[in-house]
């Protein structure tokens, strides 16, 4: 294939995954990485931790979508959206090729962690280590029950840690940082499965939407982001946030858990539940990722 071509695939295969391996993991981590800085910022550490992150998270999910190719050709058949998007299953790249991806990806992080600092380097073998062992078999922790919103939300953890390492440090912030992501990640894992609901079903992968039912789910979003507002108040306190902290977080919260609270009875409108998860989720959690940040600087 001549450069070009290349060029064109590598693009495609980027535009697959970029809305988890850049919201979900490198922008939380660059987060981190602010929060934990006490001095002039390094723009080198910034850039490697930036490449490190992305790119160990691009392997982990081009490394699912190789062992999901024969669900995700099935979901083809069935109609699932989100499956038709990705190059694999259409068959725009061969497995041979995806491998390499995979294989490219997880050196590229691996060894612009390595070149932040040993912390940062055993943090995101870790986070590969997880993410691999969520879609491999026999392991497959996407399969089992809660693990699975476990291993995201360790995930998250992990790439907010390389953030501390790479500043330098791991203040009492990040720290409260750390906590309030692993609890938002395991709800929003279970928010995200709504989306895949009847799919899951069809390959028998046992989401909490499969085994405890879409209102359920969703309550248990809306019972994690009221913990998260209290969490909010104690952290203001705690961790001497400034007071634009608790005002703005109380407002995003808020206005989150309005927005994803009619998911409770449409949940069976695959076109609002994707408008609900994607459209409003993540903007809610950009914003509540910028106010914890603007919340750390002391006027």
């Amino acid at each position: 294939m001549k450069l070009p071509g290349i060029l064109h695939l590598t693009s495609i295969v980027l535009k697959s995954r970029a809305e988890y391996a850049l919201i979900a993991f490198t922008f939380p981590s660059v987060i981190g990485f602010l929060i934990s800085s006490t001095g002039p910022l390094s723009i080198s550490q910034l850039i490697k931790l930036v490449i490190s992150v992305t790119s160990v998270a691009y392997s982990i999910y081009l490394n699912n979508d190789l062992w999901d190719l024969e669900d995700d050709i099935r979901y083809i058949n069935l109609g699932k959206p989100s499956a038709a998007r990705r190059p694999l299953a259409q068959g725009l790249i061969s497995k041979k090729g995806m491998k390499i991806f995979v294989i490219l990806f997880a050196i590229l992080g691996l060894g612009s962690a390595l070149l932040i600092n040993v912390q940062a380097f055993l943090a995101q073998l870790c986070f590969l280590a997880f993410g691999f062992a969520y879609s491999v078999e026999p392991i497959k922790l996407k399969r089992r029950f809660i693990i699975k919103y476990l291993t995201l939300a360790s995930g998250a953890v992990l790439s907010i840690l390389t953030g501390g390492f790479a500043s330098g440090g791991i203040p009492g912030r990040l720290l409260f940082f750390i906590i309030i992501s692993f609890i938002i990640y395991f709800g929003l894992g279970s928010l995200n499965d709504l989306r895949d609901l009847k799919w899951d079903k069809e390959v028998g992968i046992r989401s909490f939407p499969v085994i405890l039912g879409p209102k359920i789910t969703v309550r248990l979003m809306l019972g994690v982001l009221f913990g998260v507002m209290g969490g909010f108040i104690l952290g203001y306190f705690q961790f001497r946030f400034n007071v634009a902290f608790p005002i703005l977080g109380l407002i995003i919260l808020a206005g989150w858990s309005y927005s994803i609270y009619p998911l409770s009875y449409r949940y069976e409108d695959e076109s609002f539940v994707k408008k609900v998860v994607v459209k409003r989720t993540y903007p809610y959690w950009m914003l509540l990722l910028l106010t914890i940040l603007l919340g750390s600087f002391q006027f």
